[in-house]
């Protein structure tokens, strides 16, 4: 943390010595909550970033970027130690529209096309009703159309070349903006990774061996075509159109798939997610919303040497509708009411798996023989939600906010939560913001199926082993996934209002994560069995369900942010102190999927002439790589790392902008999961034309 506590000194003295007054603050934060400003994201807008959307939220205190690899594989941050991959408990919003999967919640970051947003929130969690569902929020809102044609070409290392398309026209009470971008980029390819191999002689002790083949065609292609619109009627209510469609092949690099030899190792996938909204027209002082939407999807994934896995051809889609509306009931007292309903289905087919016990193909004609973690038992789902929220505005020194959800999905137990949140204004500059309560997540498809299993030893079940009692137990009614918790802010500004220091406590407990819960039962094999002495009179079981596990969250997150009309700097750190806790009385200081226990963020832009100059710094911290929490490694150990990215504007004609990007310029070689490399270093380059 050394080279974070020099950066800290230097911005505080830096922003001293320049007392302009600001433009006027482009990132801001309330109780569980941050918002991100249209400059902000035009920083990052019309250039090239190997994790897109993702990075950009990496950039926030509590936000930690965690990716398996090069472009093209699964990337999602992390909010504030939210267990497992957080693209499934976060929902993402467009326009209001979810964006997340229709089939296990998860979401690609980088299929969104940042030259599009205007603004996006951040809401940590626990979430205000009327989210929910999910422990965290990201809602991502468009720009309005207006009178505009621009194109963006680039290209850059790694054979990258993309570029976007953005049509506009706005008259009188409507509006339609059409926006295409495409990219492709190899990725990794050519490249040495650490592979991991693991020696399984004694089961239970698994060793890690490691060799280092080279990476073949890891070429990642993405097209995504998006239209929105807007009409208004009446001088009072808008009618929204949000339609996007993604294609993208993802080639992973091992030759040929195990279980189909004669084809590359790939993914593609196809989404299309539509969406229509009515709200209150511009200067209206109504308050309400409803979006009406639906998505398809549809890809296949192949097997990979090193997963042994395959999910073959997955159609899955969503119908669902959410909406609120707020009245006054006295003078600066609102009661917002609403409420949203989803249907999800699912059917696979024509699958292939590969046996490695067997060193054999195994194929499926249909889902009914297919033993896999995706629809088998049920391939249709739905859930929905009420809920209720006040709102309250003493003067113009607090507001007070609380709100009680019920949630009800199919299969699960239902769950009534609330939330809490207060700001108070203490002077001109200083304001202290509080937020708790507790939020409820959906299990979904593939959720619900892995979660109805038979018990197993990480791998096929064995009869016998386990006491039918037990089973039966253990594969009882599914529960919602709980967070609760709360933070505590303070938030004050200096300098004429140019700098803005933030400091949060938080506190969390996630408890019930659906799928992993490891215990230590009886064998109920019989003692002569040989399988009996190899696996001793007691195991470890992974039970496919969520017996309470908990996780404890606890941390704090500082922050500056310093903005005039030609510089503006930030810098922030989170410390986030994590541990789990077994439902058979273990505990661990880590979990899966974990983030750094310290990361911090730096940033610099300033402007002259016709040039802009951008620098971002981000340090992750050691990192206990929690793989083998479900037993299929040792303990490992990811290194810290510091990454340094350097861009540049220039505005060479009214229309036409320059921009070259510099990604990770001292090439610094880092991971987020052991065996899987980040990209290292890569540079971009390209024009903006806008006429």
């Amino acid at each position: 943390m050394k080279l974070f506590s020099k950066l800290a000194l230097f911005a505080v003295l830096l922003s001293d010595s320049y007392l302009a007054l600001s433009a006027g603050q482009d990132v801001s934060s309330g109780p569980g909550m941050r918002y991100l400003g249209p400059e902000f994201i035009a920083r990052y807008a019309h250039t090239y970033d190997p994790y897109g959307l993702a990075s950009l939220l990496a950039t926030q205190p509590g936000v930690a970027l965690q990716s398996s690899g090069d472009p093209g594989g699964e990337d999602w941050v992390t909010f504030r130690g939210n267990p497992r991959d957080s693209s499934r408990m976060t929902l993402v919003l467009l326009d209001g529209v979810p964006l997340n999967s229709a089939s296990n919640s998860t979401l690609e970051f980088n299929s969104i096309p940042l030259s599009m947003l205007h603004d996006i929130t951040i809401y940590y969690g626990p979430l205000p009703v009327r989210y929910g569902g999910y422990t965290s929020v990201v809602e991502l809102r468009t720009r309005q159309a207006s009178d505009r044609i621009e194109t963006t070409v680039y290209g850059g290392t790694h054979d990258t070349l993309g570029g976007g398309f953005t049509a506009s026209r706005a008259a009188g009470d409507w509006g339609l903006t059409f926006d295409l971008q495409a990219q492709e980029t190899d990725g990794l390819e050519g490249q040495e990774y650490i592979h991991r191999t693991v020696d399984n002689s004694d089961p239970f002790n698994p060793a890690v061996l490691t060799d280092y083949p080279v990476y073949e065609n890891r070429k990642y292609q993405q097209v995504v075509p998006m239209v929105t619109g807007h009409k208004t009627f009446n001088d009072s209510v808008r009618v929204g159109l949000m339609a996007q469609a993604l294609w993208t092949e993802k080639r992973y690099a091992d030759g040929h798939s195990q279980a189909e030899p004669d084809r590359p190792a790939n993914r593609e996938r196809e989404f299309y997610n539509i969406g229509l909204s009515l709200s209150p027209a511009p200067g209206s002082d109504r308050d309400f919303a409803f979006h009406l939407y639906y998505k398809d999807e549809d890809h296949e994934t192949l097997a990979l040497d090193d997963e042994f896995v395959n999910y073959g051809e997955q159609n899955k889609g969503q119908l669902g509708a959410r909406g609120h509306y707020r009245f006054a009931l006295i003078e600066n007292l609102h009661l917002s009411l609403g409420g949203e309903y989803n249907n999800f289905d699912g059917d696979l087919k024509n699958d292939t798996a590969w046996d490695q016990a067997m060193n054999d193909i195994i194929y499926y004609d249909n889902s009914a023989d297919f033993d896999s973690t995706y629809f088998v038992y049920q391939d249709d789902l739905d859930n929905s939600a009420a809920f209720a929220e006040l709102d309250y505005q003493w003067q113009d020194i607090a507001n007070f906010n609380a709100g009680l959800r019920y949630d009800d999905a199919q299969d699960t137990d239902s769950n009534t939560n609330y939330h809490l949140a207060a700001s108070f204004r203490l002077t001109d500059s200083i304001q202290l913001h509080l937020s708790g309560g507790e939020s409820a997540r959906y299990p979904s498809l593939n959720e619900y199926n892995s979660a109805l299993r038979d018990p197993t030893i990480l791998g096929p079940p064995i009869p016998g082993l386990v006491d039918p009692d037990d089973l039966a137990a253990q594969n009882r009614k599914l529960e919602m996934e709980t967070l609760k918790g709360g933070e505590i802010g303070l938030t004050w500004t200096s300098l004429g209002g140019a700098l803005v220091s933030e400091l949060v406590v938080f506190d969390y407990e996630h408890e019930g994560e659906i799928f992993v819960d490891v215990r230590t039962v009886p064998n109920n094999l019989d003692p002569s069995s040989p399988l009996y002495d190899v696996l001793g009179p007691e195991i470890n079981v992974l039970f496919r369900n969520n017996r309470p596990t908990r996780d404890d969250s606890t941390g704090a997150e500082l922050a500056f942010n310093y903005s005039t009309e030609t510089l503006g700097l930030y810098l922030n750190g989170t410390w986030n102190k994590l541990e789990r806790h077994y439902s058979d009385g273990r505990s661990s200081h880590n979990q899966p999927f974990m983030p750094p226990e310290y990361y911090a963020n730096a940033g610099a832009w300033y402007k002259f002439s016709r040039s802009r100059i951008d620098m971002e710094i981000d340090y992750r911290g050691e990192t206990d790589d929690s793989l083998q929490e479900r037993g299929a490694l040792p303990d490992v150990e990811l290194k810290d790392s510091t990454l340094v990215h350097l861009g540049y504007k220039y505005q060479l004609t009214d229309g036409l902008e320059l921009f070259a990007r510099a990604y990770n310029l001292f090439d610094e070689s880092y991971e987020t999961f052991y065996g899987l490399p980040m990209v290292e270093r890569h540079y971009t380059g390209g024009f903006t034309w806008r006429f």
